[in-house]
């Protein structure tokens, strides 16, 4: 039965999408005045539910089928290519942005309701049924085009139309990170490439950018201090 429906599968699949995006726009909305920890709290019980739990409860009650069905399967010769992509990937780059207690929170927040959740429901689940579905390029567009529509209600419904413009950025880098992600993950078929590299981003990339620039900047004033030195030496 399960596997003759993709067309059904890749429709509940676009319903359990559209029933996550009207609970976290609620969210966002109705939390606007709320601290952050109380919006996190809400976020996680919901991202649980609706992006992890529902999933696995369509998959297994519904559709008949198991965790290689969600993109969570791996074969035994991946064991240790995966632990070394995710030294690579999570643990190498603490040592150099320095890690502390804002890191390992964060960790926490990508595994809870940010990257590892948003591979297993963008990638894990969607895409794999809008490929069986659609054909993989047009599942891969699809889920990519849900990944950047997500991004821009979310910021819309906590800042209002006001935000527009940064929401619209952040749906578009979004949309491109969902075809990256995505198709790390018809290569792989399953989630954990895509989903190393995607928290792994969220976590470093800003951090050794920021890193960067302040060395940059570091060395920029030495410089400028070296030629103001080196000219009145020549002049005096």
């Amino acid at each position: 039965m399960g596997a003759g429906n993709p067309r059904r599968f890749g429709l509940i699949a676009l319903s359990v999408f559209t029933l996550s995006q009207i609970a976290q726009s609620g969210i966002n909305y109705f939390t606007r005045g709320a601290s952050y920890f109380h919006w996190a709290i809400v976020t996680s019980i919901a991202t649980i539910v609706l992006w992890y739990a529902l999933p696995f409860i369509i998959t297994y009650r519904l559709e008949k089928k198991d965790a290689r069905s969600l993109g969570l399967a791996v074969g035994r010769e991946k064991y240790i290519p995966y632990t070394i992509y995710a030294i690579i990937g999570l643990v190498s780059p603490a040592f150099l942005v320095g890690f502390d207690t804002e890191l390992a929170i964060e960790f926490i927040e990508q595994i809870v309701y940010i990257g590892l959740a948003e591979e297993f429901f963008y990638r894990g689940y969607l895409l794999n049924r809008f490929c069986k579905w659609l054909g993989d390029w047009k599942g891969l567009f699809l889920s990519a085009l849900l990944f950047g529509l997500g991004h821009i209600i979310a910021r819309l419904a906590e800042n209002g139309l006001r935000s527009i413009v940064p929401a619209t950025q952040a749906a578009t880098q979004a949309f491109l990170g969902g075809l990256i992600f995505g198709y790390m993950y018809l290569r792989a078929r399953n989630i954990w490439p895509s989903a190393i590299a995607h928290v792994s981003s969220n976590m470093y990339i800003y951090r050794i950018i920021a890193l960067f620039s302040v060395a940059s900047y570091r060395m920029m004033n030495l410089t400028c201090g070296q030629i103001l030195i080196f000219s009145n030496l020549s002049t005096s």
